[in-house]
C-alpha cells in the first residue's frame, strides 16, 4: 500500500470523522462511492488521451491494495494468535511443509 504523509492522513480522518457506518452495507456504499469519486475526478486524463482501462481499473487496483493491508494489519496477526491458542487448522500443512 502506498504510504503518505502525516499531515494528508490526518486530512483524510479529519474528513472521515463524521462518517459512521453502521452496517456492512451503508460501508460498502461508502467505499463505492469513494472508488467512483476517484474515477470522475480522472476524467480529465481520459479526455486528454489517457488509458481508459488504466483509470477504470484504478479503483479495483486500490480496493484489492486496501484488502490485503487489512489482512495484513488486522486479520493476520488475530489468525497468529488463534493459532497459538487452538492450534493450527490445516492438515495439509502437514503434508506439504
Amino acid at each position: 500500500m502506498p504510504y503518505i504523509t502525516q499531515e494528508r492522513r490526518d486530512d483524510f480522518v479529519d474528513g472521515l470523522s463524521r462518517l459512521r457506518p453502521k452496517s456492512v452495507g451503508e460501508l460498502n456504499f461508502l467505499v463505492t462511492a469513494l472508488v467512483h469519486k476517484y474515477v470522475i475526478s480522472k476524467l480529465d486524463i481520459l479526455e486528454a488521451g489517457g488509458s481508459r482501462y488504466e483509470v477504470l481499473s484504478d479503483g479495483l487496483r486500490a480496493l484489492r491494495d486496501a484488502a490485503s493491508e487489512y489482512y495484513r494489519d488486522i486479520l493476520g496477526p488475530y489468525e497468529d494468535k488463534a493459532v497459538e491458542k487452538n492450534g493450527p487448522i490445516s492438515y495439509l500443512k502437514d503434508l506439504i511443509c
